[in-house]
């Protein structure tokens, strides 16, 4: 219950922080220094993750303390927030993004890196202050890195088809949400508690895998909170859609689509044990934005202002 109660109270401080640090200042420059302290803090991670010895199965990080999937996660969302400051054309992260991306292709971070090339080319086909050049020039790059990682890629399949934790694999998650709907109908109203999965699904795998979420973000607000999760779920994501939706058709509109795509496509087969894939904190911040006059004045700027160089990946 302690250990419960630490991480919910760790999430609500998290929500806390930033809607006091809102109300310190301008929204727009307090909400780009949280940006900013997210980025480099993310950066500080990666290399961390780096130094750190690489998993039996080649991927980064470490599966107890800090695992391949939340230094993808964290490196993919870095990326897109870089990239919304370099619209709003508030500093140069070209240097940034190029060592968070390689870092999110190095920790084989299957799912995350699938919905961040989607959410990736949502944004080149939307973008229209992106140049054909500019475009042709990052598909390469994007060649040219998988090509170098490719010898990784290989080994990686091979022990993920051999001798990989089943609870990975796309049969070990139909397992794990096979129970989770099995065991729905037992609270369906207001689920069956915060961190309720954690110790009750039974281990799976050969080395007796603890699934400590559904992997998939609708079953995990269904089985913690019930109809009332789906509910509040449904409630905050289409919220932001339709925040988004209001802002003038622009760069920062498309990248705010993508990051509402990335954690949608990511939530197909990832969880969070505690908070959403799209954090409460964040949620805080991009509906304050959003809402402030001054960013959709920004964008109509922008949309408006003679075509210049490209604002993604500026060095």
């Amino acid at each position: 219950m302690l250990f419960r109660s630490a991480y919910w109270c760790g999430m609500a401080a998290d929500v806390a922080i930033v809607a006091l640090l809102l109300r310190t200042g301008s929204i727009t420059g307090v909400s780009h220094s949280l940006i900013k302290g997210f980025l480099w803090s993310t950066c500080c991670l990666a290399l961390i993750a780096w130094i750190m010895p690489a998993q039996p199965d080649l991927r980064l990080g470490d599966e107890e303390f800090f695992n391949t999937n939340q230094i993808g996660n964290l490196c993919a969302f870095a990326i897109l927030l870089a990239q919304y400051l370099m619209r709003r054309k508030d500093g140069k992260w070209g240097l940034a993004t190029a060592f968070l991306a390689l870092t999110l292709v190095r920790s084989l971070s299957k799912t995350t890196i699938v919905a961040f090339l989607l959410s990736e080319a949502f944004i080149l086909i939307q973008d229209r202050s992106i140049s054909r050049k500019t475009k042709v020039l990052l598909m390469t790059t994007a060649v040219i890195v998988i090509l170098v990682f490719w010898g990784l890629f290989e080994a990686y399949y091979d022990i993920y088809t051999s001798a990989g934790n089943q609870a990975e694999t796309l049969t070990g998650r139909i397992a794990i949400w096979a129970y989770v709907l099995n065991a729905l109908p037992e609270h369906p109203w207001i689920g069956h508690g915060f961190d309720s999965l954690w110790k009750v699904v039974p281990p799976f795998g050969s080395d007796r895998f603890e699934a400590r979420h559904a992997e998939n973000e609708v079953l995990q607000q269904f089985y913690v909170y019930g109809a009332m999760g789906i509910v509040m779920l449904a409630g905050l994501y289409g919220s932001v859609y339709r925040q988004i939706r209001k802002l003038p058709r622009g760069p920062v509109r498309v990248v705010f689509l993508s990051i509402l795509l990335f954690v949608v496509i990511r939530g197909l087969a990832e969880a969070e044990p505690f908070d959403l894939l799209l954090p409460l904190w964040f949620i805080v911040l991009i509906g304050t934005l959003m809402g402030c006059p001054e960013t959709a004045e920004q964008e109509v700027r922008i949309i408006s202002a003679p075509a210049g160089p490209d604002l993604i990946y500026s060095p």
